[in-house]
Parts: structure tokens; C-alpha cells; sequence
């Protein structure tokens, strides 16, 4: 009897610790699944990282270069290298060369809208809202060249020939007036002095009292002048 008692104790708590095993079984499952799915979600942001920074260096490289390229063509358009083609720009997602990327200036002019609008969105240039003519004008800023064509820059040598010309017209107006200086200008000979006494004398006063409103006679007795008021 006792025997047979301790046997289904022993029984009973080898079944219960079976279950126990089970359960921590089962709850280490249930962690080992969860553990398992979140590496997997690390492992896949790890992977998008790596994406956006493979991205971002994709974007960085194709924008220094067409940083340069921009001012190589607005080097050649200032030099006045018209005939010069264009160095082109490269695609900011894939950094390889733009399709449809004119190879001259004066094609910009013969582009379609569709051609102007690839190559924008190729720069990452929004173009919602914007004109045929405000495209162009973006995709002439993106390239290096002027908003708007100014026409043809005048020549090599004229902005030099026009400081020359205003330096001569200096040089003569500066040598003229040296000119002027060196001419001399006669002297007035000096009028002859009135005697004291004299007829000229008596006539000079009395044409000053008249310009001052007074009327003095001059009367002359014994040589000498004598005025009498009124």
C-alpha cells in the first residue's frame, strides 16, 4: 500500500514537471520566434542604411561633378567659346551621364518640352506650375549659362578698344587745356592820369554826383574849384 502510494506520488510529480518543461519549452520558443523576427527587422534596416548611404554618395559624387561641369560651361560661355560643346551633367539618383543632355547652347533652343522636363528631373528639379520659357530658363541656370540669352557677347578686343578710345579722348582734352594755359593774353595798357584841376577832372566829378542824385556846379575862380549846394 505504501509502496504503491509513494509510485503514483512519484508519478504525479514527474507529469507535473513534464508539463513545466513544456511550458518553458513553448515560452522559449515564443521568445526564440520573437528574438528571430526582430534580427530579421534589423537585419533589413541595416540593408535599407546601407541603401540610403550607398544613395547619398551616389548623389554626392554626381554633384561635385556637376558642380565642375557648371563652371567649365560658364567658363566657356564667358570666353566666348560658343562653339565649344557642353561638358554634361550627370543623373542625380545613378551619377551616369543625362540622357537627352544637350550637347550644345543653341540646342537648348530646339529642345521639346518632354526633352526639357527629363533632363530637369534627372537634376531633381521640380517643374510643376512652371512655363515652357521659365523650364528653359531653369535648365540654362542648371547647366552654367545665363537665365536668358543676351545674344552674342561682343568681341574679344572691344572692351579694350573702348577704354582705349575713352583714354585718348582724355589724353586730348587734357593736352587742349595744356594749350590754353600756354596762350598768352595781352595786357590792357593803362589809361593816362587826369592833372588835378583840369577840365577832364571837373567833368568826372560831376558825372559822379549825378549818378549819386546830387547836383553839384563846378565853377572855377582863380584856378580853383569851388561847389555851391542847391
Amino acid at each position: 500500500m505504501a509502496r504503491a502510494y509513494q509510485e503514483a506520488h512519484i508519478v504525479e510529480k514527474l507529469t507535473s514537471d513534464l508539463k513545466t518543461i513544456q511550458l518553458q519549452t513553448a515560452e522559449l520558443s515564443k521568445a526564440k520566434g520573437f528574438h528571430d523576427e526582430k534580427i530579421t527587422n534589423l537585419q533589413k534596416q541595416n540593408a535599407e542604411q546601407a541603401k540610403r548611404i550607398e544613395a547619398l554618395e551616389i548623389r554626392v559624387k554626381a554633384s561635385d561633378h556637376n558642380t565642375t561641369a557648371r563652371l567649365l560651361n560658364a567658363h566657356a560661355y564667358h570666353t566666348r567659346s560658343l562653339h565649344a560643346p557642353l561638358t554634361p551633367l550627370r543623373d542625380l539618383s545613378t551619377n551616369r551621364p543625362i540622357r537627352q543632355f544637350p550637347k550644345h547652347e543653341r540646342d537648348i533652343k530646339t529642345m521639346g518640352p518632354a526633352q526639357v522636363i527629363q533632363v530637369l528631373q534627372a537634376l531633381d528639379v521640380p517643374t510643376l506650375g512652371m512655363s515652357a520659357a521659365g523650364k528653359k530658363g531653369e535648365l540654362r541656370a542648371q547647366v552654367g549659362l545665363p537665365r536668358e540669352d543676351d545674344g552674342p557677347l561682343p568681341a574679344p578686343g572691344a572692351a579694350a578698344g573702348g577704354a582705349a578710345a575713352v583714354a585718348g579722348k582724355a589724353e586730348e582734352k587734357g593736352e587742349e587745356g595744356k594749350g590754353n594755359a600756354n596762350v598768352k593774353v595781352p595786357r590792357q595798357k593803362s589809361l593816362p592820369k587826369i592833372a588835378p584841376g583840369s577840365t577832364a577832372e571837373a567833368v568826372g566829378k560831376t558825372g559822379t554826383a549825378a549818378a549819386k542824385g546830387v547836383s553839384k556846379p563846378v565853377t572855377n575862380t582863380g584856378g580853383k574849384g569851388e561847389e555851391k549846394k542847391t
